[in-house]
């Protein structure tokens, strides 16, 4: 399955003219950050790993140096070389604290991405919609893979309710309605195709809720009437009826 937090899938959103603006800013928003906090890792991890050389260094240096001393019968001084080399020690030990806190930086700015996908979720959705209602009566493959990818791991389900005027029934389950085909064949009878393509062409005007709370939260419900349905294509007459599972889409 795929996840919504691909930041390829996510970056294709934002790029799509029917992305919505409140999704694409989120989008940009998020993956900028996400972007600058690794950054601020890279250039800790370069500024630590150059600190610690330099103490390993500055250690051996510091024993070749007393050693020769020592060996010249010179007077040597350990408290000089100790602060000096805690002086070292001190900015690599901080430096280590940095780039810890840079690690803890950069997880939060990739949950923050990871959460785009409950918090606009809902323009998701409509964003998805827009897609479906640019080819509205059009039947067999119609979205770009990427679209149908992030549909299909949205896995968006509907509240059972509907207008009356729609011919709906024979995609319920359980005796209500909970999915619907984003794509479908010509085989399915043209009425249900004009039913399920209204339906999505609401979502992508923006005519729906996600119910918040009940028995169906997180279900979308359309909170328009029905007036005019879209005129579909007619199933051909050789094939109405022929092996048609409504909830099977076409790929």
């Amino acid at each position: 399955m795929r996840h919504l937090t691909d930041h390829d899938d996510l970056r294709y959103v934002a790029s799509d003219d029917l992305c919505p603006a409140d999704l694409r800013d989120a989008i940009t928003n998020a993956l900028d950050a996400l972007h600058r906090a690794r950054q601020y890792v890279t250039t800790t991890r370069d500024k630590l790993d150059k600190a610690t050389r330099a103490v390993d260094d500055d250690y051996r240096d510091t024993v070749q140096a007393l050693a020769a001393a020592v060996i010249d019968d010179k007077r040597i001084t350990f408290t000089d070389a100790i602060a000096k080399h805690q002086t070292r020690r001190a900015d690599a030990t901080s430096l280590q604290d940095a780039y810890k806190l840079s690690e803890r930086v950069e997880s939060s700015c990739r949950h923050n991405v990871a959460r785009i996908h409950r918090t606009y979720r809902a323009d998701l959705i409509q964003w998805v919609a827009r897609h479906r209602a640019a080819n509205l009566t059009a039947s067999g493959i119609i979205l770009p893979p990427t679209v149908y990818a992030i549909h299909k791991a949205l896995a968006p389900m509907w509240h059972p309710r509907h207008d009356p005027m729609l011919e709906l029934s024979d995609l319920y389950h359980n005796g209500r309605l909970s999915r619907l085909p984003i794509e479908w064949s010509i085989t399915v009878p043209s009425m249900v195709r004009a039913s399920i393509a209204w339906m999505w062409q609401q979502v992508a005007l923006g005519h729906f809720v996600i119910v918040a709370d009940g028995d169906y939260v997180g279900r979308i419900r359309v909170t328009s009437t029905v007036e005019n349905l879209p005129e579909m294509p007619p199933t051909p007459p050789h094939r109405v009826g022929k092996d048609v599972d409504y909830l099977t889409e076409t790929r």
